[in-house]
């Protein structure tokens, strides 16, 4: 059987530091990545060189953003700063300050608006405020109950904003003020993830947990048995079936049902012989990728079998996957500063 992916790297890049986010431009020749250590980079997938290199955050970056066309760069770190980069050159074409360090940020998903999840406050920008000399947010989305830790846009609506913070979720509309809406309980969520036609909402949980909400109603249940906490999550394009990890083992939960995963069993994946670190699934296939510290990559087709359809072994640990937008490219990031572009099968 051939595989999903050419197993050597069609591209190889390197950064400085361990890889936190990556992040395609919507017409998939792009990629951009920022390191721990503080530096943003943009590649070009398609000619396979880096275009441009930035010094980021000087105490560490925490997250980045890129506009669908590529034009715009956003970024946030520890320095109590949230930078705007021109996307085609990398300098630093405005800035504004933060209340305290940037833990998340990102455009919505029409670019107009920029959401930046500082201490316990979420700012909201619109994002043409940075070609002023100025910048300054339109909203202030808080306090929350404590540090902001996620923050995701609605993938059907460019106005509704969902974060993250002990003991609930809240929902609020950026454009106005109106109250937000709180699907509150007791515990701590560390990431969230929207199904893509924005009916459900999970988060990942310190308490080894996955927390899953109707949006429209609030209605909630949660998922046991992991082995750790979890940090991994994410939708196949149909938004039927979500991947969770936490374990050693991907999860695949089918939320179909009227009252979603409840009283379902998943379809538990085994390969892995650590936690996994990282998992994706493509944005129109239901193809899944799982990586892990020892640097094992496994392909699956969860929906039509339990083992792994092509692994591959990469040079150091895998810390993040990304498809690009068109599913043509498979980017790996490794702990190492490694970047790693697999050409897809699809």
């Amino acid at each position: 059987m051939p595989g999903v992916i050419d197993p050597t790297p069609r591209i190889e890049y390197a950064i400085d530091g361990y890889v936190q986010e990556i992040r395609w431009t919507a017409d998939s020749s792009r990629v951009l990545a920022s390191s721990a250590d503080g530096e943003i980079a943009l590649f070009d997938v398609r000619q396979g060189h880096r275009l441009w290199s930035a010094a980021g955050h000087e105490l560490g970056n925490a997250s980045c953003d890129i506009t669908r066309d590529g034009s715009r760069v956003v970024s946030c770190g520890q320095d109590t700063r949230v930078l705007i980069l021109d996307g085609h050159t990398g300098e630093c074409v405005s800035s504004a300050a933060l209340p305290a360090w940037g833990e998340r940020v990102r455009f919505s998903g029409d670019d107009r608006q920029i959401a930046v999840a500082s201490g316990k406050n979420v700012l909201v920008f619109d994002s043409e405020s940075f070609d002023r000399a100025d910048p300054r947010p339109t909203r202030i989305l808080g306090p929350h109950t404590s540090t902001v830790t996620d923050i995701g846009y609605s993938p059907v609506d460019s106005e509704t904003l969902a974060t993250t913070s002990y003991g609930a979720v809240t929902l609020w509309n950026t454009r106005t003020h109106s109250e937000p809406r709180v699907l509150a309980w007791q515990g701590s969520s560390l990431v969230l993830s929207w199904s893509p036609d924005g009916r459900f909402i999970a988060t990942g949980d310190q308490d080894s947990t996955v927390h899953f909400w109707f949006a429209d109603s609030g209605h909630d249940l949660r998922m046991y048995g992991f082995q750790t906490k979890v940090t991994q999550l994410s939708w196949d394009y149909s938004g039927r079936y979500l991947a969770t990890g936490g374990s050693d083992m991907p999860s695949i939960w089918d939320c179909s049902g009227t009252e979603g995963p409840a009283e379902t069993r998943p379809i538990e994946l085994r390969f892995h012989e650590t936690v996994v670190s990282c998992l994706c699934f493509a944005n129109d296939r239901q193809i899944l990728a799982s990586g892990d510290s020892f640097g094992n990559i496994a392909i699956w087709k969860p929906l039509s079998s339990n083992t792994p359809v092509q692994v591959v072994t990469a040079p150091a640990g895998v810390t993040g996957f990304s498809f690009s937008m068109d599913d043509a490219n498979l980017c790996a990031t490794l702990d190492d500063g490694g970047i790693l572009i697999f050409k897809t099968r699809l």
